[in-house]
């Protein structure tokens, strides 16, 4: 048998941002395998293509329909034109697909007619599972007495907090898995009674620290392995470490933020993994466990032969992607859905998540559906098979309409009102969301003015008029735990300014309040009251993070015997690394960093 004709990478440019890039010869095998088309968005444009339909934060109240005009919480505001449904009616009997089938007309676009069908068809207030006293969220599953939880599941007694996994009595996280009684956590995991802690695993009882691994009664500190009782990485008997802590702590906010500035100065002298990564083999990208061939993938666990994905943390995913916030094997270009064998799909539901039923095979452009199969352009079908427009047929006839709406498709394109054209292979354009840019996730990764979204062909959705008046600046919030808690019951009542007074892009609310819940765990902490609203808190730990993006580095160790290097000379190991070229940390390649932390 002869070789096999080596394929070489395909240059293309861009149809969004005009800039070259590269479609690879493992990339071009995918396509060829799922039989479809090459992209033409390159990869970043398509991840915030997706983004741009995933609204989390931006929540409104808001009249729903079927249900006497009740008044709900809910993603989409009140002027939206979709047809808005409780939850429980919208998971109800009441409605069914198929009574918005239609037949495909072939002297029109397909995306047009799709998106008329998103229109009509009924969507829920949020995408909200098997809650209890938890609903001022979005985008959640098994949770308890939980307030203003997004994109987290199997959690109980918690606030104000993004990708929260299985926790307990946790406020203001990003990115936690298993703690306990923690505030102010990112990309943290099994941690019990911290504060301010950051990529650190298996810790009790560590404040203001970074990169700790099985460590107990730290303070201040930076990238120790199983110690107790340090401030600022100096050693301390069990009685000096206590009195000295009691000497720091509590603060004030303002003495808070000198604390995290004084950690920052010690994190700078410090060396820095080159990536954020555990258990992983063959990978590119950043925050990934578990992974195995996965490349240019982010904040991600459980993949094996992926590329370009981003936020799948509830299950595994296997040769797939430009999958995001999904779960699912031979999958392209979706989000917020998964299964076997799908592409250009949105917000379809799995059966159980907490089983790991999937229930979607065979889907293509496809939304709100649930344990179906062999679906083509369908929205809000439940239990069905060989649908096309919500419309059923059998099995040979699905596959020949479908096969002939496809060849449609590239016959004749859609044209958004930017110009920019969509055929078969395309997700959907960003004007069929129902979501403004600012209100997304996209807005998170990518932020962007008013001005620069228009021009990149996004929708804004300028900030709704207050009606509400605040009581107290933060400026005059109590400035300890012990001043708070003289004022526990006007501070319940109150309603305060956020120091950013909305002039940020960060989707700021302009106001918050502070619940008793809330107020009860700042005691227990002793905990200084926070200056900023819950969507200004969640953006300042975002930045806190790496970007989404590669750079290729060298690394900066000059240790002798740490790697083929002498002393002063530099590592001559390259790598793709999400810290930018002019960032002031010293990057480590892997060896070099196990050399000098381990």
């Amino acid at each position: 048998m002869p070789a096999p004709t080596p394929v070489s990478p395909q240059n293309s440019t861009c149809a969004q941002c005009r800039k070259p890039f590269d479609i690879t010869a493992a990339d071009q095998a995918f396509y060829a395998k799922l039989n479809v088309p090459a992209p033409t968005w390159c990869p970043r444009c398509r991840m915030i293509r997706r983004f741009t339909f995933r609204n989390l934060r931006a929540l409104y109240k808001r009249p729903a329909h079927g249900s006497n005009n009740q008044s709900v919480l809910s993603c989409f505001p009140a002027d939206s034109p979709l047809p808005v449904y409780t939850q429980a009616t919208w998971n109800g009997d009441s409605w069914s697909g198929f009574d918005f089938a239609r037949d495909y007309d072939f002297t029109r676009p397909f995306f047009t007619q799709f998106a008329e069908l998103l229109q009509a068809t009924p969507w829920p207030t949020t995408l909200n599972l098997h809650v209890e006293n938890s609903d001022f969220c979005n985008q959640v599953s098994h949770l308890k007495n939980c307030y203003l939880l997004f994109n987290s599941g199997f959690d109980e007694d918690c606030l104000y907090s993004t990708n929260l996994l299985n926790s307990k009595n946790t406020m203001d996280c990003l990115n936690v898995t298993g703690c306990e009684l923690s505030y102010e956590l990112i990309d943290c995991g099994k941690c019990y009674q911290c504060a301010y802690l950051q990529d650190s695993k298996n810790c009790s009882n560590v404040w203001f620290s970074i990169n700790m691994m099985d460590c107990h009664d730290c303070f201040g500190c930076v990238n120790l392995r199983n110690k107790r009782f340090y401030i600022f990485n100096e050693p301390y008997t069990e009685v000096e470490y206590r009195r000295k802590l009691g000497e720091i702590f509590p603060a004030s906010a303002k003495q808070v933020k000198n604390i995290q500035e004084r950690v920052q100065v010690l994190r700078l002298k410090q060396p820095v993994r080159f990536m954020h990564s555990t258990r992983n083999e063959n990978v590119t990208g950043d925050y990934l466990l578990n992974c195995k061939n996965a490349q240019q993938c982010f904040m991600s666990q459980d993949l094996e032969d992926c590329s370009y994905c981003q936020l799948i943390l509830f299950g595994a995913s296997k040769d797939s992607y430009d999958i995001s916030i999904a779960v699912g094997e031979r999958c392209y270009e979706i989000q917020e859905a998964g299964g076997y064998n799908v592409q250009f799909s949105w917000r379809n539901m799995p059966k159980n998540l907490a089983t790991g039923a999937i229930n979607l095979d065979n889907l293509q452009y496809t939304v709100h559906c649930s344990n179906v199969s062999d679906l083509f352009a369908c929205v809000g079908m439940r239990n069905a098979r060989y649908c096309i427009f919500n419309k059923q047929y059998s099995k040979e006839e699905y596959f020949a309409l479908r096969t002939k709406i496809i060849e449609h498709m590239k016959e004749m394109p859609y044209t958004d009102a930017h110009g920019r054209t969509y055929s078969y292979g395309e997700f959907f354009p960003p004007e069929l969301s129902p979501f403004a840019y600012n209100e997304t996730i996209a807005q998170e990764y990518f932020p962007l003015t008013k001005a620069e979204a228009l021009a990149q062909g996004y929708r804004w959705r300028d900030e709704d008029h207050k009606t509400y008046s605040t009581t107290l600046r933060a400026a005059d919030l109590p400035d300890t735990p012990a001043t708070a808690a003289a004022n526990m019951r006007q501070l319940t009542k109150d309603t305060i300014t956020c120091a950013h007074q909305g002039t940020c892009t960060h989707q700021c609310t302009g106001a918050y309040r502070i619940i008793e819940a809330e107020l009860a765990f700042y005691q227990r902490l002793k905990l200084p009251l926070p200056h900023l609203c819950p969507n200004c808190r969640h953006y300042g730990r975002l930045a806190q993070r790496n970007p989404i993006a590669l750079y290729p580095r060298q690394c900066t160790c000059t240790l002798a015997g740490h790697n083929s290097h002498t002393a002063n000379t530099q590592c001559p190991t390259t790598f793709q690394t999400s810290y930018a070229p002019n960032r002031p940390e010293k990057i480590y390649c892997e060896y070099c960093y196990q050399k000098e932390i381990l």
